[in-house]
């Protein structure tokens, strides 16, 4: 039993050390991609998505923006 809860640690500490490696070579790039033009909140916005699982989906995503009509908004109704 100690030698699993050992392993799984030391397996844990591996896939850890990955994730941080990888969320810091993005930083990195994202920092050298738009240089002093980066706010902080930016940055922390972009490594957010940059390092989340998550896969969004597109079509449904693209249907509900074919179903929004300008027209239906008041700020862009024809202007008086």
């Amino acid at each position: 039993p100690n030698l699993k809860s050992h392993a799984q640690k030391i397996i844990a500490m591996f896939a850890s050390s990955y994730i941080c490696e990888q969320v810091f070579s993005t930083m990195k790039l994202r920092k050298n991609s738009v240089k002093n033009r980066l706010t902080d909140d930016h940055l922390a916005s972009l490594m957010r998505i940059s390092s989340s699982q998550f896969l969004p989906h597109y079509e449904q995503l693209l249907e509900a923006q074919s179903q929004f009509h300008l027209s239906h908004t008041p700020s862009y109704s024809s202007k008086e």
